[in-house]
């Protein structure tokens, strides 16, 4: 029970020698906090390519560009109203994807193609999954061929 508790200890040899200590304890079983919600999400691979280029990270001017992820939760509360952005700055390119849940402790796949008509050259496509409790991106290079 919660409180302070007296205990004796004696001690006593063979020749019938004792000795006595007392020590108090301090009991108090106050439940423990509850833990802390966390929101952590993780992008373990990701990679992107042109339907018709035939490489990954290669796309043609005008193209549909995959892209392909696997997600983790690895918090302890379940994520809503996930959502994928794409974007490639130096071309003014932003695609919004639809959003998914994804509960404590899972993992998805996830698998999406967008539109895509650029230029040739190299570019630094930003892969954002967010939503109002958490945000990972990764970056990929990307090259656009005629």
């Amino acid at each position: 029970s919660d409180g302070v508790h007296i205990i004796t200890l004696t001690g006593v040899d063979d020749t019938g020698l004792s000795a006595n200590a007392t020590i108090s304890i301090n009991v108090n079983t106050a439940p423990a906090p509850a833990p802390k919600e966390n929101a952590e999400l993780f992008i373990s691979d990701m990679n992107l390519y042109g339907l018709n280029a035939g490489d990954y990270y290669t796309v043609k001017t005008r193209d549909d560009v995959r892209v392909i992820a696997h997600v983790q939760n690895k918090g302890n509360i379940d994520l809503h109203n996930l959502r994928v952005y794409v974007e490639i700055p130096e071309i003014g390119f932003k695609y919004t994807g639809d959003s998914f849940d994804l509960r404590t402790g899972k993992d998805k796949q996830i698998d999406f193609t967008f539109p895509f008509d650029g230029k040739t050259g190299y570019y630094t496509a930003k892969i954002v999954i967010q939503n109002e409790n958490v945000r990972r991106s990764k970056f990929r290079e990307l090259k656009v061929v005629s």
